[in-house]
């Protein structure tokens, strides 16, 4: 990728505004997907981001690596949304409140490791391998997916 901060563009900032943006787009679209399968929706679109993922790291142009910022943070806006929602309509009334706690913390840990990983690599040009790297774990859906079918169909929930 050739998009780097103060090399001629607005740099960092736009690249978050890029994925922030399509992230509250694609969290407000996702509404209309209520009317299709979630799970199937919710793969197909872990299989869209992954693959704009990859394609992230092909990138030469600041303009073609905000564009593709975009369409990430719309799958996992979308993604996320239905996530939860499915979430939400499975868990007990009275544990909701404990697993998003734990989520959130969760959550936090994740994101303070990754920028301690990511800071500590530098010098490898993170901004070369990482998306490669979160391609591959955005696939991690669509991997788990026949166990999680298999399983649920013996519960007879599929």
């Amino acid at each position: 990728m050739v998009a780097r901060p103060g090399h001629g563009n607005p740099g960092l900032g736009g690249l978050v505004a890029a994925i922030a943006a399509g992230g509250v787009v694609g969290g407000l679209l996702s509404g209309p997907l209520g009317r299709l399968n979630l799970e199937m929706s919710y793969l197909l679109i872990s299989l869209a981001e992954a693959i704009l993922w990859f394609s992230l790291g092909q990138q030469h142009t600041y303009t073609g690596v905000v564009i593709v910022l975009v369409g990430i943070g719309l799958a996992e806006g979308s993604t996320t949304a239905v996530f939860f929602s499915r979430v939400q309509s499975r868990i007990a009334t009275q544990d909701i409140g404990r697993y998003f706690a734990l989520l959130g913390s969760a959550t936090d840990a994740a994101t303070v490791l990754g920028v301690v990983l990511a800071s500590a690599v530098v010098a490898t040009e993170v901004g070369t391998w990482g998306p490669y790297a979160i391609c591959s774990l955005s696939v991690v859906p669509l991997l788990s997916c026949t166990s999680i079918l298999r399983l649920a169909r013996s519960k007879g929930r599929a």
